[in-house]
């Protein structure tokens, strides 16, 4: 039953009523008895009514209860598939222009904004850290990495030392994390004084973020997602836009799907960054492990075809992993 009923407040964007339940799943019961059945998903928290009088709408566990039912996700019509694999085929062979077939490809099947990330090579490695005394409260932290490129930041010192400190903590950070992307770096274990885990997590945080610029995100229907009724909402509009223009906050949550290995359905409230809490995202790494990896998703509301979604992303993924690795 419940099942149905996300199923059909996705379809019509309409709180769902006993009487339509009752019609839809074909169950030989009074609008009474499912009005209790009703009452029960409602203290479990699967579903809310919006007003006491109304029907009912799915709340983000009522979402994660119906994904986690789905049996497979159907791709896109045939017909659908066999068109975007000929755009593809007919397009000029440069990832930019196949990021935006891609993007307008997931948009027109979702009928939401989708994103698109280019391949990128696995994360970076570091080589060596450097620190430079400045005066006696300050230092400029100096992240080399591996392919000779540099990262740089000030680091205020909670009291004064010389060079040679400095020196000597840039040396043993070096020797224990040289060739160690910043995974690595964060697993292996080693005794280290205040200092030098305050240097080495700066540096994380800087490596994190140099991996996290090349997750910059080729998007396409905006105005789709624009015309759900949930974005009917002045606010919503503005959480949208925000999340939209706010590049560190979406390239890290590529930079993160990136890392795994299958398909993500994020809903609502369990997404981490609170400006994503008014939507879901359904995210998909493709490319080549381990050498060149790129994400693709949708982002829209929580009434999200997630059918349409899962199936739409996965099939992209393929198309997409098979045109990189036929460069």
């Amino acid at each position: 039953m419940l099942t149905e009923l996300v199923r059909e407040y996705i379809e019509t964007a309409q709180p769902v009523g006993s009487e339509t339940l009752v019609q839809k799943t074909g169950l030989n019961v009074s609008s009474a008895t499912m009005r209790n059945e009703m009452a029960a998903l409602e203290d479990a928290g699967y579903i809310a009514r919006p007003h006491i009088s109304s029907g009912a709408v799915p709340s983000d566990k009522g979402y994660r209860f119906y994904v986690e039912s789905l049996e497979g996700e159907a791709g896109p019509l045939p017909e659908i598939s066999v068109e975007v694999r000929r755009r593809f085929l007919l397009a000029e062979r440069a990832l930019g222009v196949w990021m935006q077939l891609a993007a307008r490809a997931l948009a027109e099947m979702v009928d939401t904004v989708a994103m698109v990330t280019v391949p990128a090579a696995a994360q970076c490695r570091l080589k060596r850290v450097e620190l430079v005394l400045l005066r006696d409260f300050l230092a400029l932290l100096i992240v080399v990495l591996q392919g000779a490129r540099l990262l740089q930041q000030m680091l205020p010192l909670p009291k004064p030392v010389s060079q040679d400190e400095l020196d000597a903590v840039g040396n043993k950070l070096s020797f224990l994390y040289a060739g160690l992307d910043r995974r690595k770096m964060g697993e292996r274990r080693a005794e280290l004084s205040p200092l030098e885990c305050r240097v080495k997590d700066d540096a994380l945080a800087m490596m994190r973020e140099a991996d996290e610029e090349a997750f910059d995100p080729c998007t396409d229907g905006l105005r789709r997602l624009l015309k759900q009724p949930e974005l009917a909402e002045g606010e919503r509009v503005g959480v949208l836009m925000e999340v939209l223009e706010e590049k560190a906050l979406l390239r890290r949550v590529l930079a993160e799907a990136a890392e795994q290995d299958q398909i993500q359905v994020v809903i609502g409230s369990e997404n981490t960054q609170e400006l994503l809490r008014p939507f879901s995202l359904v995210l998909c790494p493709y490319g080549l492990p381990g050498e060149a990896t790129g994400v693709l998703g949708v982002l829209g509301p929580t009434r999200l075809a997630y059918v349409d979604a899962i199936g739409g992303v996965r099939f992209l993924s393929d198309v997409m992993t098979e045109m990189v690795s036929s460069i």
